[in-house]
């Protein structure tokens, strides 16, 4: 919660190796509150979190700040564990597939520069899972194209918020749903969200229909004395 407004409670997850996982929801609806807590960036106010030994989280925030970079390599490397600062060779690879203009200033870099820039940095430590908070903003089709086929063949776990429905569907098989403080799964993908999304809303109408029925019954026998 934040301050009075509870955001969500009894949230229960899990991810797999190769899952491949589109987080959707309303805006203000915790998204990327629940990324940052499974990137250990906010600690939850209760609950219980497990991650397996040696396990690396990569993320890209939606919203990234390099006032203490002077390049965009600076950047790129940012992301590098601190034992493995020789590895700087991972950083040219990036900057290369991304096409990414690494000695422009983030100061002056476009947006989508800047976006490719922090999508490197999530990448270049080969995370075991990978947290994409709105990666497609800014960016060209040719490069979301690009982005598409690397979590296509990503080995360790992705999970995606995104406004780009397609994109979406191209690259998620399983859908998270955050609504109205719950948590639903669907292992299908978000091309199936609103199949999916309209079964769920009926059968919270018929549930519904069935409190609102006993309710009435019991009221009933409690109106007749017994």
């Amino acid at each position: 919660r934040f301050g009075t407004r509870q955001l969500f409670e009894d949230v229960e997850l899990y991810i797999n190796q190769g899952d491949k996982i589109s987080l959707v929801g309303r805006n203000g609806s915790g998204k990327s509150t629940l990324l940052k807590i499974i990137a250990g960036i906010i600690e939850p106010d209760d609950g219980e979190i497990f991650i397996q030994p040696n396990t690396k989280i990569g993320y890209m925030p939606q919203d990234a700040n390099f006032s203490e970079y002077a390049t965009l390599r600076e950047v790129v490397l940012s992301g590098l564990d601190k034992n493995d600062q020789n590895q700087d060779y991972k950083a040219q690879i990036l900057i290369d597939q991304l096409k990414i203009a690494a000695e422009q200033n983030p100061a002056t870099a476009s947006g989508g520069e800047r976006r490719k820039a922090t999508l490197a940095k999530a990448l270049i430590n080969e995370p075991d899972i990978l947290l994409l908070d709105e990666p497609t903003n800014h960016l060209d089709m040719p490069t979301i194209e690009l982005l598409e086929k690397m979590i296509a063949g990503y080995k360790g776990a992705v999970v995606v918020i995104s406004h780009d429905r397609r994109f979406l569907s191209n690259v998620s098989r399983t859908t998270f749903w955050l609504d109205r403080g719950s948590l639903w799964r669907n292992n299908r993908g978000f091309a199936h969200f609103e199949e999916w999304q309209d079964q769920i809303i009926e059968q919270e109408i018929i549930a519904q229909k069935h409190l609102n029925k006993k309710i009435a019954e019991e009221t009933e026998w409690l109106h007749k004395g017994v």
